[in-house]
């Protein structure tokens, strides 16, 4: 989809989020809220299964960014595609595609922002947009604002330490020579370490992030309205005020919906363990939440189905428009790499993949 913002203005921010290909629905359903919360420059996507950005996107409510976008080696990326599971990868490639943004793989802007798929924009964050840009700092999102209380149920300050301080299903960066030197710092780490391996003192992109505060300017966002999700729903509870939502009762301006599965509504997270903190009970309107986002990203994720239905602009069969596109969906096959592109890993990596894959506890850990 096209800009919708104002010719000739430098945009505040660029938004851009990280998917496979089986995640369009939520990807669309993100896309629209970006676009109802002040972004009309829309969502820029990296998918990683499709890296050359050869998924159909008319009609779409955002455009894909390439690899060749990306300051990002092609070796190197078809290296980590093997290295990395699905999830590993797709938070290891994050600042390289915060980097192409502030280099102007989309046009330029005063910010650029990654939202993870699975999240929806209530709210303009306008204020958050411009404390990046006008103060040059890097914004962060703490899983909680509130100790937790010392019990036996859900996650807990010990599981934070294993999984991070910072939640980055959210960071907004500064377009400028800082925020530069801020995704270069964290890509060199993550070429290898973008690991699920709390054992060893790595959880994916987030336990690096806990030492950027003495690197970089970093601000916290303190609005309990963004970030919301399960690992701090008790301290944000869901209510509605006529027909705005809160958290915590101020209103909620960005939920994320971690763990979530809307094949499984009655499950608030698949990552709360057995002994859940939250369950859909705690509130009537957490619940209607949950069952109104399982709809919407249900319908979104219709449009990949194998007989395409009309986009956006229709709501009949395609017979009625005409639209005789080809579904939508991975044209190419997972990025793979010659077999012997691992063998150029450096020793320290080589072989490392099998001994660092999720631990086999129950330990749920935020992300």
């Amino acid at each position: 989809m096209a800009s919708t913002a104002p010719q000739g203005a430098v945009p505040r921010v660029r938004t851009c989020t990280i998917a496979a290909t089986n995640y369009l629905g939520r990807v669309r359903v993100l896309a629209e809220s970006v676009l109802r919360n002040g972004c009309p420059e829309g969502l820029s996507v990296f998918l990683i299964d499709d890296p050359d950005a050869t998924t159909p996107t008319e009609g779409e409510p955002f455009s894909l960014l390439r690899l060749d976008d990306l300051p990002l080696d092609r070796s190197w990326f078809a290296q980590m595609t093997i290295y990395y599971s699905v999830t590993e990868l797709a938070t290891a490639v994050k600042p390289w595609v915060l980097a192409g943004l502030i280099d102007g793989a989309a046009g330029p802007a005063a910010a650029v922002a990654y939202l993870d798929p699975d999240t929806e924009l209530f709210a303009p964050l306008d204020d958050i947009w411009e404390a990046c840009a006008d103060n040059d700092s890097v914004m962060l999102t703490p899983h909680t604002l509130q100790p937790f209380p010392i019990d036996d149920a859900g996650i807990s300050e010990r599981m934070l330490l294993l999984s991070g301080t910072y939640n980055l299903g959210f960071v907004a960066v500064p377009a400028s020579a800082h925020g530069r030197r801020f995704t270069d710092w964290w890509s060199k780490r993550l070429r290898f370490d973008s690991l699920v391996s709390p054992d060893t003192g790595l959880f994916t992109d987030q336990r690096w992030v806990d030492l950027a505060p003495p690197l970089f300017t970093i601000a916290l966002v303190h609005d309990p309205g963004v970030n919301v999700a399960y690992w701090n729903l008790h301290e944000r509870p869901i209510t509605a005020d006529g027909s705005t939502w809160l958290a915590g009762g101020v209103p909620l301006r960005m939920f994320h919906y971690s763990g979530f599965n809307p094949e499984r509504p009655d499950q608030v997270s698949v990552h709360q363990g057995a002994n859940p903190r939250i369950v859909r009970s705690s509130s009537s309107e957490l619940g209607f939440l949950l069952d109104r986002y399982a709809g919407l990203v249900t319908a979104a994720t219709a449009a990949t189905a194998a007989a395409r239905r009309c986009t956006r602009r229709c709501v009949r069969p395609c017979q009625r428009c005409g639209d005789t596109r080809v579904p939508l969906g991975p044209s190419t096959q997972w990025h793979q790499a010659d077999r012997h592109a691992s063998a150029s890993l450096p020793h320290r990596t080589h072989g490392r993949r099998a001994r660092t894959r999720h631990p086999a506890c129950a330990t749920p850990h935020p992300r």
